[in-house]
Order: structure tokens, then C-alpha cells, then sequence
């Protein structure tokens, strides 16, 4: 099975949710799904967030649900499935081309290797040539493909028409009165489940400082994207996921410098949350810009700071999205004792150092009191040997593997 295909990968848990699906999946209908999917040529898919695989696998899906509902034979299933899969390879573009049903048919009966895997080739290309023009208007092409069962035909093409037309929900424009079996019409609620099911990614946002922002302490620049730590997390979760990277350079938790309001956790994350919300996990690494000398915090204020940082992120997604996110908080490394005479040696001093080493345990703490899953990079990760307060390249790739087992357990 590619793994590029995601409804195989998901209706099993789906199942979970929808009757409907359960009951496809626990019947021959099912099964002849997944074996089309198994099958499916993907290199003859026209490539397109319209037209291409994504619109295939919810017409597939939609020809099984169809073949279930009418009861259709395992060869009728088999090549509706196949109708399903490739009616739309004649296409060059995402435009209305009442042409490109014609051109994928023409493409079927011009490939040996892709017409015989149907047993009623003609019924298919000729229900595939039809498919993309108004009822009436491909009369003839039971006669082009040289048709001789046209029961076949029309039933091919009443299923294909169908299928591909109920996933017009994908681009806000099904009319329901085209739909030509009952059932089919029943269905409309599924479309939209399954169209929202589908595009769906779990959403994890990485709120934190420079070391999320990626501040490059060689250069005093930023690090290219592929060493900011949510860029590679990004990676190792791939596509069914969404990271967004939301770090700003000398961010606190909730204790701003002189002037810097807009550069405390606290101040910045409810506007934050709010325009990326729904999020799946939120993960939080701060706390070292709290550790400078002009604060004079100790580890259990940070952790205080902290503490009301989750709490009103957590009320507000819940508030906002009708659930709470997983939080996931992240203590950064200590401080070294080379930072007294690194660039930051005006902004941190021993107490900053002391302060930094005490803070695991504060917030490891504070995890178990709310609730949250905790990530202590102390002794695992640590600063450069630059400025002793910025993460190398190597230890981005590490904490982004840290995160990506803790994130898919």
C-alpha cells in the first residue's frame, strides 16, 4: 500500500466513529476497497488538489459505499473501483473540461495493461466518457466503445456519476438533486465527515524563545529552516501533521523586561492561540530569559510564571475550540558558567546560572500538577559552547527527535 494514501491508513479508526464505515469495512465491500487501493497506479493520477489523489480516494471510497448499498456482484464492484480510480487521467488541468471524462477514456482503451484490468472494458470506458458531461449529452458513447451489455453501461455510469459527484463537497458545490440513487443522497452527511476527516492534521504548535525561533549564535542571525527544531519535528512527523513555530527572541513566561511587554509568554499567548487555533498539542519551551539578572527571579517565580502561561492557554483553547490540548513542557538545558563571559555576560550572572540549575525540579512539579507531559532537557541537551545559551544544530535534531516519539506515542 503507498503510504501516500491516507484513507487505508485512517478508516479503520474512523470505523470507530461512523456506523456507515464500519459497516463497509466489515463486509466484501470492504475489502474490495482496500485491495483497489492496494492496486491503484498512482503514477497515472492527473496531479492536483482538486482533481488529483486526495478527489480519488473519497470517489473510491464513495463507488464501494455505492456498490454496498445496491448490492452490486464482486465484478461490478471490482470495475467501478477501477472507474473510480483513474475516470479522471485525461486531465491537463483543474478547469470545467466537459472533454477530459473522453480523454481518459481514450487514454483506457489506448493502454493494454490498464483496459484489461477491467472485465467489462467497454462499459467502463464508456461510463469514464460520460462521467463528465450533463445526462443526455454522451448518448453516443455506448456506441464509440462499441458496447454490447448497455445495462452495464448505464449502471457503470449512474455509480461513477455518483461517486465522483457527492465529493463536490470538497469545493462547496454539490447539488444534491444530480445524485441518482437514494442512498446516495443519505450519504450527503458522510461526505462532509469524511472530506473534514480527511484533510484533517493533528496540530502542534511550539510556543517559545530564541531556540524556537532559531537564533544562530554563530552568526547572531537565525539558522537555516531545516535547523529550527519545529522545522525538523515537522519532518519526523510528516505529513499527517501540522507543526507551527511560534519563537521569539528573548520571550519570557510572564516576566517582561523594562519596556518589553509584548515579549512575555503570558502577554503574547492568548492572541497567538487564537489565530491558530484548533491545536492538538501545545508545546511550551521557556524559561531561560526569566533566568537573566535584571528580573532577580528565583526558580519557583519562573515556575509561578509558567503556571498561569498553560493555565490560560489551556482555558482559552478549551473555551475556543471545545477541547483542551495536550501540553507538553519542555525545561531547557542550565545555563553554563561560560555564559558569565560570553555575549551575555551584561544579562546573566551566577544567581542566573543557580536559578537555571534549580528549575527542573520546579517544573517538573508543576507538570504533575497539571496535568502535562514533561520534557527536562537537562542533562540530555546542552547550550553552545558559543554564547552557552543557544542550541546547536545536532541538539535541534535532538530535541525534535524527543519530541516526535513523545508527540506519536
Amino acid at each position: 500500500m503507498d503510504p501516500s494514501l491516507i484513507i487505508p491508513r485512517r478508516i479503520e479508526k474512523w470505523a470507530e466513529e461512523k456506523p456507515e464505515i464500519a459497516a463497509l469495512m466489515a463486509s466484501e465491500y470492504g475489502e474490495a476497497l482496500l485491495k483497489a487501493y492496494e492496486e491503484l497506479d498512482l503514477s497515472l493520477l492527473y496531479q492536483s488538489v482538486t482533481h488529483g489523489i486526495g478527489h480519488i480516494e473519497r470517489t473510491m471510497f464513495f463507488g464501494a459505499m455505492i456498490a454496498m448499498n445496491e448490492k452490486l456482484s464482486a465484478v461490478d464492484t471490482r470495475d467501478i473501483l477501477l472507474c473510480c480510480s483513474y475516470h479522471d487521467i485525461g486531465r491537463t488541468d483543474d478547469r470545467y473540461d466537459l472533454e477530459h471524462g473522453r480523454k481518459s477514456a481514450e487514454k483506457i482503451r489506448e493502454g493494454e495493461t490498464l483496459r484489461s484490468l477491467f472485465a467489462e472494458p467497454e462499459a467502463a470506458m464508456s461510463a469514464i466518457h460520460a462521467h463528465s458531461v450533463p445526462d443526455g449529452e454522451a448518448n453516443d458513447a455506448p456506441i464509440i466503445y462499441n458496447v454490447k451489455k448497455l445495462d452495464k453501461s448505464a449502471l457503470y455510469t449512474a455509480c461513477l456519476k455518483d461517486a465522483d459527484n457527492i465529493d463536490r463537497v470538497r469545493i462547496y458545490d454539490l447539488d444534491e438533486s444530480f445524485l441518482r440513487f437514494p442512498k446516495t443522497r443519505k450519504m450527503v452527511p458522510l461526505a462532509w465527515w469524511l472530506l473534514d476527516a480527511y484533510l484533517k492534521k493533528h496540530t502542534v504548535l511550539c510556543f517559545g524563545d530564541s531556540n524556537t525561533y532559531g537564533y544562530n549564535p554563530r552568526t547572531e542571525g537565525r539558522y537555516p529552516s531545516y535547523f529550527r527544531y519545529p522545522n525538523i519535528l515537522q519532518q519526523f512527523l510528516g505529513d499527517e501533521y501540522k507543526v507551527i513555530a511560534e519563537g521569539l527572541n528573548g520571550r519570557t513566561t510572564a516576566f517582561p523586561k523594562t519596556g518589553l511587554m509584548w515579549k512575555s509568554g503570558l502577554y503574547a499567548v492568548e492572541p497567538i492561540l487564537a489565530s491558530h487555533y484548533p491545536i492538538d498539542t501545545l508545546v511550551v519551551m521557556l524559561g531561560t530569559n526569566d533566568c537573566a539578572a535584571e528580573l532577580e527571579l528565583e526558580a519557583s517565580d519562573i515556575a509561578n510564571g509558567m503556571e498561569k502561561l498553560l493555565v490560560t492557554a489551556r482555558d482559552l483553547l478549551l473555551e475556543k475550540q471545545g477541547f483542551e490540548p495536550r501540553i507538553i513542557l519542555i525545561c531547557p538545558p542550565h545555563l553554563e558558567k561560560s555564559i558569565m563571559t560570553g555575549p551575555f555576560a551584561e544579562e546573566m550572572n551566577r544567581k542566573s546560572i543557580e536559578t537555571s540549575l534549580a528549575l527542573p525540579e520546579m517544573y517538573g512539579k508543576l507538570a504533575k500538577k497539571l496535568s502535562c507531559d514533561y520534557l527536562d532537557l537537562d542533562g540530555k541537551i546542552r547550550f553552545s559552547e558559543i554564547d552557552s545559551e543557544h542550541l546547536r544544530p545536532f541538539d535541534s535534531y535532538r530535541l525534535a527527535g524527543m519530541l516526535a516519539e513523545m508527540i506519536i506515542e
